[in-house]
């Protein structure tokens, strides 16, 4: 599993229309992954979260929604990223890059800098079932100290959202 301040793993997956990226597709980019998902109300938070702060964010940010959970179909899938407006969709049907950022949740946010350093690692922001209303929103924050050159701080958090299913481990 990667460390935070380590450089990011080289990660393939297919987006829904079958092309390639590359976590080496976005030199001199801020890259901001997420294990996503179709059937998670968290996930579907946190697309209407990113969908009004992208806006915010200079076009160098790089947003990627990783589809990693096995119970959902790629038809499920493409409906849910239409109907939320989720740009890119990649898919990780064996969740491998869920197992290299440590993920067990959805949604589930990495956040490199421009030089493919992994700089946070964790959830968008505060909310748990006992805090309903964000205080802090982790991911903007990352974001902002990324652009200025600073160190997230936190630059981990725990994930919070919904359970993350996988297939059976292969023996």
């Amino acid at each position: 599993m990667v460390t935070v301040g380590e450089p990011v793993p080289l990660f393939e997956l297919r987006d829904l229309e079958g092309h390639p990226h590359s976590s080496f597709d976005y030199p001199d980019r801020i890259l901001l992954a997420y294990i996503w998902s179709a059937h998670c109300p968290a996930s579907k938070r946190a697309d209407e979260i990113l969908a009004s702060r992208k806006r915010a964010w200079p076009p160098e940010v790089v947003i990627l929604a990783i589809a990693s959970n096995a119970d959902e179909t790629k038809e499920e899938i493409e409906r849910e990223a239409q109907l939320r407006q989720v740009e890119t969709v990649l898919l990780d049907p064996r969740a491998r890059v869920a197992d290299l950022y440590g993920a067990n949740v959805t949604p589930f946010f990495f956040l490199s800098d421009r030089k493919g350093i992994l700089r946070y690692r964790g959830a968008l922001d505060d909310v748990t079932f006992r805090q309903r209303l964000p205080r802090i929103n982790y991911v903007d924050e990352a974001i902002s100290a990324v652009l200025q050159g600073r160190r997230a701080d936190p630059d981990e958090t725990p994930g919070y959202g919904c359970t993350l299913v996988r297939y059976a481990r292969e023996t």
